[in-house]
């Protein structure tokens, strides 16, 4: 009976504190009055926001709202994309629109302006010039027309002293490019009738070639005969201190 006293009194005492508590939050509640200006304790953005102002936007729920942007929520309003004058031509960015990022377009071949950068490169805007000091060959510019830009040493071979020799863009001859040698006899012989004859190398230049042609010439005439190349003699016979050729 005791025990069951007891249980009763604690929760007696339990309900009162509970009561209490409720009590005291109805009465915090009910001492903020929304929309007086002030955003009291228990008032929020979401249940009074005439006093603690909107929430403002929620990143992430899908729409770029007020105050969101790409660079605090790219989820809902996008990349930002390139940047002009960070230092780095990203993507989208061109010479063109971010020249800082970028650089230069440059020059532009067909404007009719000799710019920089496009001798022997553009030649309807920079025609060559001899005597500039560029051999602007993709322009048509070379030794035969322009020696003056586009000096050459060996550039091309004529004969000389019957030897070939180098000859530069101005006419000026240079080095020996080849020499031809001299005409002379060789040790080869043959029989033309009583001729022995010898064959003659003859040496030259020509048409800025060295060249060699053989002939045979008349070397020797043989009174008797001639016979392998060489002439024969009759025989000499002596007979009585007389002497006899047949």
């Amino acid at each position: 009976m005791k025990n069951n006293i007891k249980v009763l009194i604690i929760l007696l005492i339990s309900i009162f504190w509970g009561l209490l508590l409720i009590f005291h939050f109805q009465k915090t509640v009910s001492a903020a009055t929304c929309g007086n200006g002030v955003c009291e304790s228990g008032e929020t953005c979401s249940n009074c926001s005439i006093d603690c102002g909107s929430c403002g936007p929620t990143c992430g729920n899908g729409i770029c709202e007020s105050g969101e942007t790409c660079s605090n929520c790219s989820i809902d309003c996008g990349s930002c994309g390139p940047t002009c004058g960070n230092g780095v031509c990203e993507s989208g960015e061109t010479c063109s629109n971010c020249s800082i990022d970028c650089g230069s377009c440059g020059p532009t071949c067909g404007n009719g302006i000799c710019e920089s950068g496009e001798v022997n490169i553009c030649c309807s805007d920079c025609p060559p010039t001899c005597g500039n000091g560029v051999c602007e060959s993709n322009c048509g510019e070379s030794a035969s027309n322009c020696c003056l830009d586009c000096y050459v040493e060996h550039y091309q071979k004529k004969c000389y002293d019957n030897d070939v020799y180098w000859y530069d863009c101005n006419g000026q001859r240079k080095d020996k490019y080849q020499e031809c040698g001299t005409s002379g006899w060789t040790d080869e012989y043959r029989c033309a009738g009583n001729w022995v004859q010898r064959k003659y190398i003859n040496r030259g230049c020509s048409n800025a070639q060295c060249y060699a042609t053989e002939e045979w010439k008349d070397y020797q005439y043989c009174s008797n005969y001639c016979l392998n190349g060489k002439c024969v003699f009759p025989p000499t016979v002596i007979t009585k201190g007389a002497v006899v050729t047949y």
